[in-house]
């Protein structure tokens, strides 16, 4: 099986938010993976669709096709219909900064400490926290440790977690952790500084990839969506990846770190079973080649752009311009939230607050 991948929203480096953190009007990241056994089949379906809408585009992008929310509908009922397996990841992209503070910093790996279920809830209880509490002046600071790594830069970011929480520990339990947290990757910093360890200040911040030019990009989306949409294809798969093709939307910046990230999660294998993944499998017993191509070359990829583009479009305007949302908007967004099975892997996975996942889940009810 062929798995067409492609995303949307993606404005690159997430150390370049802005006060508002609007992220150039993307707040939203989404990466779609589809599986096709039959591209002879896909291709009819789409042309069967183009001309009963009468849409004479040469190539199909979510861009424009976001106002035409009868013909998305059709093909999200056609791509449910055919049972191709589809995986979606939606990222809040505040939300990830969070959790990269989180266990980066507050609540980050313990030698001997399982990072089992209760971990990980604890870990995602304080993440809202932050997301939904913390004033911007945490998440500038943050950005700015990103991108100029130094002591003075690093000690500024956790003395912001310290002023934010310390008056808010007597009121409200995450509020501990932060504190707690931050006065502990504190102490923890100035000890290896007293012993005179170089630029300890990397340890507390984002492990950073090198763009083709040499320069340190600090937390992009698409790597860990791109990770875990393979790591649920495996479990989709059972392990049996020997026929499986991965086929992503050419990226000319991102190609040679989206490599890194596949190889470095296949090389995770036995350490897997420490990390806490109900959803996915990163227990690699074998490899699916990835290849890059152009979009309009393969029907495959604007299948998967369309859909990923409009979940992160709808998204956005359900939490943003709920009024800008037609009924068949609402009707193509609640068919593969219906069909999700996560047991399998499939459907759709949001990486955001506990709230507006829960808000959005709740569309697939009824």
């Amino acid at each position: 099986m062929d798995y067409f991948i492609d995303e949307s929203g993606n404005s690159g480096d997430l150390a370049k938010g802005d006060s508002v953190f609007s992220f150039g009007e993307q707040p939203f990241f989404s990466l779609a993976a589809i599986g096709v056994e039959d591209v002879h089949c896909l291709e009819t379906v789409i042309e069967n669709l183009k001309a009963r809408h009468r849409i004479k585009l040469p190539e199909l992008k979510a861009s424009a096709l976001y106002d035409r929310p009868q013909f998305i509908c059709e093909l999200v009922e056609n791509l449910c219909a055919q049972r191709w397996p589809y995986f979606v990841e939606v990222v809040d992209k505040k939300f990830f900064l969070a959790a990269h503070i989180t266990s980066r910093q507050l609540l980050p790996p313990v030698e001997g400490v399982a990072e089992d279920a209760m971990f990980n809830w604890v870990r995602n209880v304080v993440a809202d926290y932050l997301y939904e509490r913390a004033p911007d002046d945490v998440y500038i600071k943050f950005i700015a440790a990103c991108e100029h790594p130094t002591d003075e830069t690093l000690r500024a970011q956790l003395d912001s977690l310290i002023e934010f929480a310390g008056p808010l520990v007597n009121a409200e339990e995450p509020a501990v952790a932060v504190y707690k947290g931050a006065n502990a990757a504190l102490a923890e910093y100035q000890d290896a500084v007293d012993c005179g360890k170089e630029e300890a200040y990397r340890a507390f911040l984002p492990i950073p990839d090198d763009s083709l030019r040499g320069k340190p990009i600090w937390v992009l989306p698409n790597l860990s969506a791109f990770t875990n949409v393979y790591a649920r294809i495996n479990l989709y798969e059972h392990g049996n990846l020997s026929t499986a093709r991965l086929i992503h939307d050419e990226h000319a910046h991102f190609e040679h770190i989206l490599r890194m990230s596949k190889e470095a999660a296949e090389a995770l294998r036995q350490r897997a079973n420490e990390c806490y993944t109900p959803h996915s499998d990163f227990r690699f017993r074998e490899t699916a080649p990835l290849s890059f191509a152009r979009s309009r070359d393969l029907i495959g990829l604007q299948l998967a752009d369309v859909l990923a583009g409009f979940c992160a479009r709808f998204v956005k305007d359900f939490f943003l311009s709920p009024k800008l949302l037609s009924p068949d908007a609402y009707k193509a967004y609640r068919l593969p939230l219906r069909s999700s099975d996560q047991g399998r892997g499939v459907g759709l996975n949001y990486v955001m607050s506990s709230r507006r996942a829960t808000a959005l889940n709740m569309l697939g009810v009824g």
